[in-house]
């Protein structure tokens, strides 16, 4: 059966919780585009409070990694995107590995066709009770949370809608919502960003695109926000201009543009040394 392909590991009993930072990064690295960044980021967290090794939903039924992906309904989008190997732990394809995970979803989201004024979300319930809270449903926002008036079961139950208010907008210490942890990651990003471009400022032939997050140079780009960032451009284009004591700390000088260099054949082989 699909549900035994994965051992058991309900959200309680989950132990590699991704921090907001982490869970951003794997959606960046699993190609998911900025204008849809936000949305993604929410429904993991919805689903799974970002819990990358759950495989099981509230209800026991299978449901892989921090998209809880169903293998009943979506082996054939695991397959596509990862190959018959996706349930093997030891295969770099393994559905749990949250970037393979995130391929997944936003192969799902990019293979949906659209129907009955349904969007592409619509395989993720958290995201259709999101859409019943604001208003986007057949009732008003109060009926869904009323349990003497939604008497649905699971998860369209108004305990469950009462959970998903919660996991969105609670700013209580230990249950906060996935909202307020976005906005504080966006303020995270945009404080790194001045910095980062602070830091940039000078660098003859490199810019810097604090929206993007991102600085260029001859059509090659690295990540800001990565600390390797200035060490690789460096080792890469040999930039002497640049006062690298006030960036990178006691300045790199090779022996080939040193002061003292040596005459003569043997000379410049050992100016070469670096």
């Amino acid at each position: 059966m699909q549900s035994d392909l994965l051992p058991p590991v309900t959200l309680s009993e989950a132990k590699n919780y991704l921090s907001d930072q982490k869970m951003y990064d794997i959606l960046l690295q699993a190609g998911w585009p900025k204008h849809l960044l936000e949305k993604a980021y929410e429904i993991a967290f919805l689903e799974s409070s970002h819990a990358a090794d759950v495989t099981r939903d509230y209800t026991g039924d299978a449901s892989y990694g921090v998209f809880q992906i169903r293998p009943d309904i979506h082996t054939i989008n695991f397959i596509e995107i990862l190959g018959d190997d996706w349930a093997d732990p030891n295969s770099e394809n393994y559905i749990l590995d949250p970037v393979n995970n995130a391929k997944v979803a936003l192969h799902i989201y990019e293979d949906e066709v659209t129907a009955d004024g349904k969007d592409k979300w619509f395989n993720w319930t958290s995201h259709v009770r999101t859409e019943n809270l604001e208003g986007r449903g057949t009732h008003l926002k109060e009926w869904y949370l009323d349990p003497t008036k939604n008497t649905s079961g699971g998860n369209t139950s108004a305990k469950t809608y009462q959970n998903t208010l919660i996991n969105l907008n609670s700013t209580q210490e230990g249950m906060e919502g996935v909202r307020p942890r976005w906005k504080r990651l966006m303020e995270s990003q945009h404080d790194l960003s001045e910095k980062t471009a602070e830091k940039f400022e000078g660098l003859s032939g490199f810019s810097y695109d604090p929206n993007a997050g991102y600085a260029f140079d001859k059509g090659s780009s690295y990540n800001a926000r990565r600390k390797q960032v200035t060490d690789d451009y460096l080792n890469d284009h040999v930039k002497t201009e640049v006062e690298q004591e006030d960036i990178f700390g006691p300045a790199f000088e090779p022996n080939f543009i040193s002061k003292n260099k040596k005459g003569g054949a043997r000379g410049a082989a050992e100016n070469m040394v670096q």
